[in-house]
């Protein structure tokens, strides 16, 4: 059963901390630091714009389909022949699989030199039957592919992604993953869309020119139809313990940059 819940609490260190998500509710100014994210007006103590593209699970699947690019559908379609790969999604992943999940993402990370995952966060929201996993099997045993949302009834929103791609240094193996990736995409739409969740958020869409990877990751997103849209992630810092946390950081930002 899809939640209905919308915002959740956690601890971080000395800090109680809130994420709120979307615009049906108000954020509730109840803890240190309050995240309030994928809203359609900056609010708050802090903001900055999130652009993203939705998918809209509510049309037919003839249309979600349809919206497709020709390229992305026939590499679709290859990999859904090859019988060496197994879809599959976990709607209720138990915590074995989240930490098989952070194993694995977290050495990606390392060789990404990217922020490894948050398991403060990802705990919350796995706590509250929040996060839902969908993986892909090779020869039934190995992972190569894994997605990891946080789903409620109005949206599923792509918080980690990756395949096993960034060890391989082989082109055709590469560019295999490439398309398994996307066949997973297509298949998680299709299954969220049987759940009933209204929309498939696909986690960001840079806004730049500069930066070629992104921008290439910019162009995966669009293969697959939807609408680019401008959210703002905002900030709260209700308490005193949250206005000292909010100076920590920015002392911490301001002698990173220096």
């Amino acid at each position: 059963m899809i939640s209905d819940l919308n915002t959740v609490t956690w601890k971080r260190g000395f800090l109680k901390v809130r994420d709120c998500w979307y615009d049906n509710i108000a954020p509730e100014l109840d803890a240190d630091v309050v995240y309030v994210t994928q809203r359609k007006k900056p609010e708050g103590d802090e903001h900055y714009e999130q652009y993203t593209i939705l998918i809209d699970l509510l049309q037919n699947e003839t249309e979600l389909t349809g919206a497709i690019s020709k390229n992305c559908l026939d590499k679709i379609k290859r990999t859904s022949k090859k019988t060496e790969y197994n879809y599959k999604l976990f709607a209720e992943p138990d915590g074995e699989l989240i930490d098989k999940f952070t194993r694995a993402y977290n050495a990606f990370a390392d060789w990404k030199k990217i922020a490894p995952v948050e398991n403060l966060r990802l705990g919350s929201l796995h706590k509250f039957g929040l996060i839902m996993i969908s993986v892909v099997y090779e020869n039934e045993v190995d992972v190569v592919c894994w997605h990891v949302y946080r789903v409620n009834k109005e949206r599923v929103f792509l918080i980690y992604t990756f395949t096993n791609s960034f060890s391989h240094v082989d082109t055709t193996v590469r560019n295999n993953l490439g398309m398994v990736n996307r066949n997973c995409h297509y298949n998680d739409m299709l299954e969220f869309k049987k759940l009933g969740v209204a929309s498939y958020d696909f986690g960001g869409w840079y806004n730049g020119e500069k930066d070629a990877e992104k921008l290439n990751i910019n162009k995966f997103k669009e293969e697959f139809g939807g609408k680019v849209v401008e959210n703002y992630n905002c900030i709260y810092y209700p308490t005193i313990k949250g206005k000292v946390f909010k100076t920590l950081k920015h002392l911490r930002s301001h002698a990173e940059n220096n």
